[in-house]
């Protein structure tokens, strides 16, 4: 009796704990509520597409620090870089969860909240820019500023 209370306890607790599935919002967790992300899911590191947003991005430093964006740049079989430094976080399981395959090319916008925003085939970044800029909390942002 035991041995068998040995092995049914512990797989009964197993049962009780809370399992949970990793969702895109756990991604974002340790930037939740303080950052607002752009996802770049490019078929490689050379693409002009990727090169092109990422000139983009620094020729409007400004715009992108005031509405507080990170850039996430998501290459099959490599790390994730967040604003241009390795995350150590694999791209491939971020790609998995949103959905990209390896070869395609997709710009997603995620909110505060964690959640995805807006997707794209193709950077449109006052597309982009508009969509935070409509959000609550980026409007009460704005407003700050002006008072």
């Amino acid at each position: 009796m035991r041995k068998l209370l040995f092995l049914i306890l512990p797989a009964g607790l197993l049962l009780a704990m809370p399992w949970t599935v990793a969702t895109g919002a756990d991604w974002f967790a340790p930037y939740a509520w303080q950052n607002r992300h752009i996802l770049v899911f490019s078929p490689t590191d050379h693409d002009q597409r990727l090169q092109s947003l990422r000139d983009d991005l620094r020729v409007l430093d400004a715009e992108v620090v005031d509405r507080r964006l990170l850039l996430w740049e998501v290459v099959p079989g490599a790390s994730v870089r967040v604003d241009g430094k390795v995350s150590g976080i694999a791209g491939d399981p971020l790609r998995s969860e949103f959905q990209v395959a390896p070869g395609d090319f997709a710009v997603i916008l995620i909110g505060y909240d964690g959640e995805e925003k807006l997707r794209q085939e193709r950077v449109d970044l006052p597309r982009i820019f508009g969509e935070v800029d409509r959000m609550p909390i980026r409007r009460m942002e704005m407003e700050q500023v002006e008072d």
